[in-house]
């Protein structure tokens, strides 16, 4: 007889079992106003995931960074645009 873990809603629907992928949080940051890095270990225990999180989007006097995912490295930098830099929260995880 096999066993796991599953979860129906009141339809009878399953919602959840032992074989999804469940994501992990890792953590935030704020990306500041230089350009920078952040190795994140957890990232080699599943598919790492980002979501980037701009707190002004509409301001136009000033520009958020690319913040880019490659291996277990979150990176971000500033286009040369003449505008100033904003800082920008991300979170990250694996699932």
């Amino acid at each position: 007889m096999a066993y796991g873990v599953a979860c129906y809603d009141e339809s009878g629907n399953v919602v959840l079992s032992v074989t999804d992928r469940i994501t992990r949080y890792g953590g935030q940051f704020d990306t500041g106003t230089g350009a920078g890095s952040l190795t994140v270990p957890m990232f080699s225990t599943g598919s790492p995931f980002i979501s980037v999180r701009d707190t002004d989007p509409l301001n136009a006097s000033s520009s958020p960074p690319e913040v880019s995912l490659s291996g277990n490295v979150i990176s971000w930098s500033f286009d040369a645009n003449g505008l100033n830099p904003r800082s920008v929260s991300v979170v990250y995880g694996v699932f």
